[in-house]
């Protein structure tokens, strides 16, 4: 099965590189970019990666990073692994750089396998954590191989990707197995995830960690000043919808 994904996703590849080519090309940063993609890093980068603990996060866009920040904090606080951060948008990565800039954040490898087994093996990673729900079977089928755990953070699969997951149910049965840990939002996508093959005794259901995030905003708004920038007087009931 994982054999015929490689080769499907390699002619799919090869397809599409004109297209890809047409739009990273007018990018100052292509050839970074590019390098990255193929797991191709700076030297001294790989030196200090194998010479670190380290914890592989993969956020794929700005909305599944700033959901996880309160953890991205809290590991940085106890300072007992190197985090990396990798992306699939430029723009995630920018935002990531900018508000940790100790942090080591990168574009995601592609999924073929001799690439992911070099990304791998540059990283170093003592566990890999993917964000939300994104299926990348040759990272965890090498995770897997090299006794990587790998954790499902914050899943969920909404009612638009469910019946596209159904659809590869023979193969998501073969691919989900793999992951050490899955935490979902909601019973209702646990249960999903378990009928696509998630073995049930990995699965939990903690909630939603953007409620995490709202909370640590929370703690650094004042509400008197809210309330006089609002005009509205201090013994007066609010209620907020939204």
């Amino acid at each position: 099965m994982f054999a015929i994904y490689n080769l499907l996703l390699f002619f799919s590849f090869i397809l599409s590189l004109p297209f890809i080519w047409k739009g990273i090309r007018p990018d100052k940063n292509f050839p970074d970019c590019l390098k990255e993609r193929f797991a191709i890093y700076n030297r001294n980068t790989v030196r200090q990666l194998k010479k670190q603990k380290n914890i592989w996060i993969h956020t794929a866009s700005i909305g599944e990073f700033l959901s996880i920040t309160p953890l991205i904090k809290r590991l940085q606080e106890e300072k007992k692994y190197n985090l990396i951060i990798t992306f699939n948008t430029k723009r995630g990565r920018a935002v990531a750089e900018k508000r940790f800039p100790d942090i080591r954040c990168l574009f995601f490898p592609i999924d073929l396998y001799p690439v992911m087994r070099r990304a791998i093996e540059r990283i170093n990673p003592e566990i890999i954590v993917i964000v939300e729900t994104e299926l990348w079977p040759n990272l965890l089928h090498i995770a897997s191989k090299r006794k990587i755990p790998v954790v499902l953070l914050n899943g969920r699969i909404s009612p638009f990707s469910y019946p596209k997951y159904r659809r590869i149910r023979f193969f998501s049965k073969r691919v989900l197995p793999l992951f050490s840990a899955i935490t979902m939002r909601s019973e209702e996508e646990a249960e999903k995830i378990i009928y696509l093959g998630a073995e049930r005794g990995k699965v939990e259901v903690v909630g939603s960690m953007k409620f995490d995030l709202a909370y640590e905003m929370s703690k650094t708004v004042n509400p008197d000043e809210v309330r006089e920038k609002l005009g509205i007087e201090r013994d007066r009931r609010v209620v907020v919808f939204g």
